[in-house]
C-alpha cells in the first residue's frame, strides 16, 4: 500500500511539473508565433497534437505515460475516436465541447479538468469560430500505442 501511494505521489508531482513546463513552453511558442511573418493559424491542422513527453510509468511494467498538447483551431471538430488507455485533460485556453458517446456534450472552459475512461469513444470540438482552444492531456497506456484511434 505504501509503495502504491508513493507511486501516485510521484505521478502527481510529474504531472504538476509537466503542466508547469508545458505552460512555459506554450507562452514561448505564442511569443514566437506572434512574430511578423508567422504562418496563419488558419493554415494549421484543425486538431494538432504535440507530444511533450513519452516515458515509462514507473513501477508498472509495459505501461507508459504520454503528455501532449491538443490544439483545436477555431471551429475544429474532431472525428469520433478513443484513446488506448485512460486520458486526463485540463483546458489551458478557449472552450472545448466534450461529448462522450451516448451522452450529451458538455462545455469546458479554461481551468476545467476532464477525463475519458480507457477506450471510451468520444468527440471533441472547438465551438468558437474565432478563438483556438488548447488542453494538456495525460494518457496512460501500453507502451508504443498511438495517441488516438479513430472510429470509422
Amino acid at each position: 500500500m505504501e509503495r502504491s501511494v508513493q507511486s501516485y505521489h510521484r505521478l502527481g508531482l510529474a504531472l504538476l511539473a509537466a503542466t508547469t513546463i508545458s505552460s512555459l513552453s506554450i507562452k514561448a511558442t505564442d511569443a514566437q508565433s506572434e512574430q511578423p511573418g508567422s504562418a496563419s493559424t488558419a493554415q494549421e491542422e484543425p486538431i494538432k497534437r504535440t507530444v511533450l513527453f513519452r516515458g515509462n510509468l514507473e513501477g508498472v511494467e509495459g505501461k507508459e505515460i504520454v503528455i501532449f498538447i491538443a490544439e483545436l483551431a477555431p471551429g475544429a471538430v474532431g472525428s469520433k475516436h478513443y484513446h488506448p488507455g485512460p486520458e486526463f485533460f485540463y483546458v489551458l485556453e478557449g472552450t472545448l465541447a466534450h461529448e462522450p458517446e451516448g451522452g450529451p456534450a458538455h462545455m469546458m472552459k479554461v481551468g476545467d479538468f476532464g477525463s475519458n475512461p480507457n477506450k471510451s469513444v468520444h468527440t471533441i470540438r472547438n465551438p468558437s469560430t474565432t478563438a483556438r482552444a488548447r488542453a494538456i492531456d495525460f494518457l496512460l497506456s501500453d507502451k508504443g500505442q498511438p495517441l488516438v484511434i479513430p472510429i470509422k
